[in-house]
């Protein structure tokens, strides 16, 4: 929803009869037409006007749709699935959201934690935007170095998870094939890992030794940190980071 200007919005949802404004030379039907039967992903629902949300309340209670320019109630039977990149509960005190609408979305929720309180998940989204890009950009890239994991792991990431695919794809472009290191990670202009954003893990949790495997098959030994014993500042980790690939 928030790759669609506020005006296309309600055409792109419900379709339109032709005649319903210039250059509708013809009729079309919209997405929950299309879906009927079917499941409708609306992605980013909070984006979507206010305008459009009342009508999307409509089709939601009395599952029919009207087309723009149309008189002609459609039914549509479809799964409807949204999501938000902030909480529609905030929103909804804003004003922003429509409170009925929000009601009757919140049927089942599935709150999916920031990148941050789940760290555990990183080595493992590593491997997979490196497989996606190695694909895509039809190149042999070496993995991450157990240095370069253990970094990541424990950036913030504001950006959440397409902070650290864009680190990833940047990380392949910028590899000359071999395995990716610290040096890399840290070049990366787009992140705040050159400006040393990067901190110990505040969820930390055991030591733990499970085996991580990089996309050439190597296999290597993926360090966690340890929530009982304080962690280095970042400075240190930057000077041990330093010293490991060969730089003052």
């Amino acid at each position: 929803c928030a790759a669609l200007p506020s005006s296309l919005v309600e055409n792109e949802l419900f379709g339109h009869e032709k005649g319903a404004f210039t250059g509708a030379t013809g009729e079309a039907k919209g997405r929950f037409e299309l879906a009927h039967g079917g499941t409708l992903l609306l992605d980013e629902v909070d984006d979507i006007p206010l305008n459009v949300q009342v009508k999307l309340l409509r089709v939601i209670q009395e599952r029919v749709i009207e087309r723009l320019g149309g008189g002609k109630p459609i039914p549509v039977d479809v799964r409807l699935l949204v999501t938000s990149k902030g909480r529609l509960e905030d929103l909804v005190e804003q004003g922003a959201f429509r409170q009925d609408l929000y009601y009757r979305l919140s049927v089942v929720q599935l709150q999916l934690p920031r990148l941050v309180e789940r760290r555990d998940d990183i080595p493992l989204l590593l491997e997979h935007f490196l497989a996606l890009c190695s694909r895509r950009m039809m190149r042999a890239c070496g993995g991450f170095t157990p240095e370069a994991v253990d970094l990541l792991t424990h950036y913030d990431y504001p950006g959440n998870v397409r902070e650290l695919e864009h680190i990833v794809e940047s990380c392949c472009v910028l590899s000359d094939g071999g395995p990716i290191g610290v040096h890399l990670c840290r070049s990366e202009s787009g992140s705040g890992l050159a400006s040393g954003r990067s901190r110990p893990n505040p969820l930390a949790v055991s030591p733990c030794k499970r085996p991580w495997t990089s996309s050439s098959g190597r296999i290597s030994s993926r360090r966690c940190a340890s929530s009982r014993a304080p962690a280095a500042s970042w400075r240190s980790v930057w000077a041990s980071a330093a010293r490991t690939c060969g730089r003052s």
